[in-house]
């Protein structure tokens, strides 16, 4: 796609589907657990900056006996500082089990949260399954699937929330199944991590199939050597029209 493109002077997005938008919504993705006050600091922190969603990590599993009440009390100080206009979202990051998913996801349903991602382990599609037809909260999948036709599975088992990322499911050509899968069943396309192929794939779809990008707001990993790695600007990515991908590398 980056050799293409720049055969015919055009950024990779355009190819592949056109822009559907001048900017991509951004979502902070970071808030892991530390003291409430540091917990709602941040927060408050990103409200300021310009982001209506952001995603939070949790702090205890089914070995905990107290878990369900560690986690509640995180959401409860992020919704206590930042409102319920503000969109957030959770990660378990494949760290429950079925039992323990239900009765958390349910003490977590009256804080209105936008998804509950990666509950259960990636190819638990039977618990998927169950989980999602006695949940209020959406449950969001994908970020550890590899093929496209795991992403039916997820699709199939009621996840509505799908979360490739190009560089882990074999580049743009799958991400753009993917995005034809969730439409067929009206669900949503929002990418693992905005590195820049995922930025030119939202670019390329509907909002309403791939509404917003995750900007690890904490994190940089995958950015070596790129010396212009995109970034927000009050909560939004703006791509430019170089061609290709359009990042550049500093090799020396």
């Amino acid at each position: 796609y980056d050799a293409f493109a720049k055969e015919i002077n055009l950024p990779v997005f355009k190819i592949i589907g056109g822009s559907t938008r001048k900017e991509i919504r951004a979502y902070a993705s970071h808030l892991h657990p530390d003291k409430t006050e540091k917990l709602q600091k941040e927060a408050i922190q990103y409200v300021e900056e310009g982001y209506t969603d952001m995603k939070m990590r949790f702090i205890a599993s089914p070995s905990d006996p107290y878990a369900i009440d560690k986690n509640v009390e995180l959401v409860k100080a992020i919704r206590d500082a930042v409102g319920y206009s503000i969109n957030l979202a959770g990660d378990f990051w494949m760290s429950l089990n079925y039992n323990f998913a239900y009765k958390m996801i349910k003490a977590l349903e009256k804080y209105e949260l936008s998804w509950i991602e990666e509950p259960l382990l990636p190819d638990d599609f039977e618990g998927y399954s169950r989980l999602t037809k006695k949940v209020e909260i959406p449950i969001a999948a994908g970020e550890h699937h590899y093929h496209v036709y795991d992403f039916k599975r997820l699709l199939d088992a009621g996840i509505m929330i799908l979360q490739p990322d190009a560089v882990w499911v074999g580049g743009l050509t799958p991400m753009k199944r993917i995005a034809g899968l969730a439409e067929a069943y009206g669900a949503q396309v929002i990418p693992h991590t905005s590195n820049v192929y995922n930025l030119h794939f939202i670019a390329s779809e509907p909002e309403a199939i791939a509404p917003m990008a995750e900007y690890l707001t904490k994190y940089r990993w995958m950015e070596q050597r790129i010396v212009n790695v995109p970034r927000p600007v009050k909560a939004k990515f703006i791509l430019n029209n170089e061609m290709g991908f359009g990042i550049k590398y500093d090799f020396e």
